[in-house]
């Protein structure tokens, strides 16, 4: 399944309906620290693989994923599609405000 592309106002409104999705932020860990969206779990990139069963053991629940502009979420969906998880979405675009 191809993983959905999201802007980050269409997050917003999923999130204002209820729809809260496990969001993962996979940015390295100085841009995590420069700032980052709420509720956002961090795992960079690199360390996908490795950790993200131990946060989201359920391969079938919604997760939302981010970086700077979209490439590696994106390439981090990819990752994740290969090891199961299916419901999948990444946000495009400039995060803007969203990192605080």
């Amino acid at each position: 399944m191809t993983p959905h592309k999201l802007s980050w106002e269409e997050y917003d409104a999923l999130v204002e309906q209820g729809n809260v999705h496990f969001l993962v932020d996979v940015r390295e860990d100085d841009e995590w620290e420069a700032g980052h969206a709420e509720n956002a779990t961090h795992i960079p990139l690199g360390e996908l693989a490795a950790r993200v069963r131990e946060l989201l053991p359920d391969a079938s629940a919604p997760v939302v994923v981010c970086c700077r502009s979209g490439g590696r979420a994106a390439r981090a969906c990819g990752e994740l599609s290969g090891m199961g998880y299916q419901n999948l979405a990444h946000i495009v675009g400039d995060a803007g405000n969203h990192y605080r």
